[in-house]
């Protein structure tokens, strides 16, 4: 069976973060797609939480995995979700219905934010790298 990651913070192919080298080890960019989802600022990284909206969306990347056992060594570790990691684990790795088109979904896995959100800044596009770009932009232009 393929199986899939859907990404949507750090480890965007944009972003630049030594982990997507990682992720290129072990799994091939096949598209863009969303989730329906909201995304919050943490400090320098993004918390996803599932929506039933199906306007809030949360926008990334899907990756075809080609060895789920190496990759998800090194990622649930970075996500501080391996089994050695501090609990209560600020993240989770669920599988979750992505939709590459609009007539299309599948099933992938992504990282869950599992810590209460309430005190923190909403990314109201759903869009990371461009939430990122944006702050960045100003920073130069100031």
């Amino acid at each position: 069976m393929t199986s899939y990651l859907f990404t949507y913070g750090t480890l965007l192919n944009g972003i630049g973060h030594p982990m997507h080298e990682i992720l290129e080890r072990y799994a091939s960019l096949v598209g863009i797609g969303h989730i329906n989802g909201k995304l919050y600022e943490v400090v320098d990284y993004p918390a996803l939480v599932l929506s039933n909206n199906t306007k809030k969306i949360v926008k990334g990347e899907i990756y075809q995995i080609r060895d789920e056992e190496a990759l998800f060594k090194y990622l649930d570790e970075y996500e501080g979700c391996a089994p050695h990691s501090r609990k209560p684990y600020e993240y989770q790795r669920n599988l979750v219905t992505v939709h590459d088109t609009v007539q299309h979904s599948m099933l992938a896995w992504t990282y869950l934010y599992k810590k209460p959100v309430g005190h923190l800044d909403l990314i109201p596009t759903g869009d990371y790298l461009a939430y990122r770009n944006k702050g960045r932009l100003k920073m130069v232009n100031s």
